[in-house]
Order: C-alpha cells, then sequence, then structure tokens
C-alpha cells in the first residue's frame, strides 16, 4: 500500500482503539453501548465500490444501531462527493447529510522548529489521571472523550501525553500507531483557563518529538483551524493529501 492509502485507511478506522466494531461487506460500524454520546465511537463507515443496493445497506446501518438504542451515523467516505451524489437516496432511508467540505491531512515533511517551555510539564501517562476528565473534559462540556482517552492510554498502540501547570491538567493529546504503520494524531485538547497560552502549542510539538524519538511512524494529523494550521506548519507538518468530510445522520420519522 502507498502512504496515501495507508492513512486514508488508518483515518476511516480510526476508532478501533477505542470502540467496538462489526465488520460488514459493505464497511464497518463503530459503537460503544457505555458511551453512547460519543460520534467518533459509534457510526459507520462504508466502501462504496463495494455497495451495489445502497438502500439495503443503510437500512441495515440503521436497524443496527437503533437496536442499541444509539443514534445511527454515518461518516463520509473517503470517495469525493458520495454523499452529494447519494443525496436523494439517504433522504428517502431518512438520514439527513450534512457536507463540510474537504480538510487537509498533514504529514511530518519538515523540522520541527518549536522549542519546548521548560515550565510546564509535559510527560506520557500509563495510568489514569482524572485530572484530565476533570481539569479538561468536563468543564470544556465534553465528558465523552474521558473514555476515548482513557481506552487509548490502555491500547498497546495508542499514547497520550498531558501537560501540567501547577499540579492542574492544562491539555493533553492522544494519537495512535495503526495496524497500517503509519501514526494518526487523534485529538489536541486544552482547558479553558489555558487557551491562548501556547499551551496546545507546546504539547503538539511534544508529542511530534516524543512520535520521532519511539517508532511512532508515518506522523499524520488534519487541522480545525487558522491556528492549529500554524502549530502544524511550526512542527514540520505539510500538505499532504486532502479527504472529505461529513456525516448522514438519521432522523427518525423524516
Amino acid at each position: 500500500m502507498t502512504l496515501q492509502e495507508r492513512i486514508i485507511k488508518t483515518e476511516q478506522e480510526f476508532p478501533k482503539v477505542f470502540a467496538e466494531y462489526v465488520q460488514k461487506p459493505y464497511g464497518m460500524l463503530f459503537f460503544d453501548e457505555s458511551n453512547k454520546l460519543s460520534h467518533d465511537s459509534n457510526h459507520a463507515i462504508i466502501y462504496p465500490s463495494k455497495i451495489g443496493n445502497l438502500s439495503a445497506v443503510l437500512s441495515d446501518i440503521t436497524d443496527f444501531y437503533l437496536s442499541k438504542g444509539i443514534e445511527p451515523r454515518i461518516y463520509h467516505p473517503a470517495d469525493i462527493d458520495y454523499f452529494e451524489k447519494k443525496r436523494s437516496i439517504f433522504e428517502k432511508c431518512g438520514y439527513r447529510v450534512s457536507i463540510y467540505g474537504d480538510y487537509d491531512i498533514q504529514t511530518l515533511q519538515s523540522k520541527n522548529t518549536i522549542e519546548i517551555c521548560p515550565d510546564i510539564e509535559i510527560c506520557r501517562i500509563t495510568q489514569w489521571d482524572n485530572r484530565i476528565a476533570n481539569d479538561i473534559f468536563i468543564p470544556n462540556g465534553e465528558p465523552w472523550e474521558v473514555d476515548v482517552v482513557r481506552k487509548t492510554m490502555q491500547d498497546k498502540n495508542g499514547c497520550v501525553l498531558a501537560a501540567y501547570i501547577e499540579n492542574k491538567a492544562a491539555a493533553v493529546v492522544y494519537f495512535h500507531l495503526s495496524e497500517y504503520c503509519c501514526t494518526r494524531f487523534d485529538y489536541i485538547y486544552v482547558a479553558k483557563e489555558y487557551r491562548g497560552q501556547g499551551i496546545g502549542r507546546q504539547i503538539h510539538s511534544a508529542a511530534v518529538s516524543y512520535c520521532k524519538d519511539n517508532g511512532f511512524t508515518d506522523i499524520f494529523m488534519w487541522y480545525a483551524n487558522d491556528i492549529s494550521h500554524r502549530i502544524c506548519y511550526e512542527s514540520g507538518l505539510r500538505p499532504f493529501v486532502k479527504m472529505p468530510s461529513g456525516e448522514a445522520l438519521y432522523i427518525e420519522g423524516a
């Protein structure tokens, strides 16, 4: 497989690290019945080239998730414009299609130029620290991410780094080495009270350095805004490939 193919497979299948899943001929169904509010833990991916009857596939996906009391949700496949081309079928089957546009997958291609501030303690955690939940995710209004991070920490190919200031968790980054031998930076979260102080920049740089020193190969990630784009650039990441972004959400009774 080429690097691009490996990255696309990793990007599609990243929830394997923290969610259960069922393999289907047409795709994969990720789920976590203990964390139903996590979209990343509870969604389907589909392989358009393996679908003959899309309506039947959507019916199967809908039945699967509704039987578990989970909102049926499908993430956009790697095929450009697939949701738009098939919008009418999705809508007839009760799905509302949202298309967010393409996003840039960045890979490490240059030197990391961000220097780490010695006043910030950044370390890998191998045992759960409740400060990550209480100082970051709960105040941020995202309690569902706690189990995602915890399970990533417990996975043999996962890694979680945390930044601490004055004994409080200020930021966390988690990433994993996939079965396709590339490393996906899953997410970076900064506690509300420490935003705008360069903490995200620091922990991102530490994560890049950690990966290079510890066998986490072929790093890639995508950026969410102009600030994270700048941080990516300073840490040596450059645009590599674009992927479409969107979701189809089942609306009961639609």
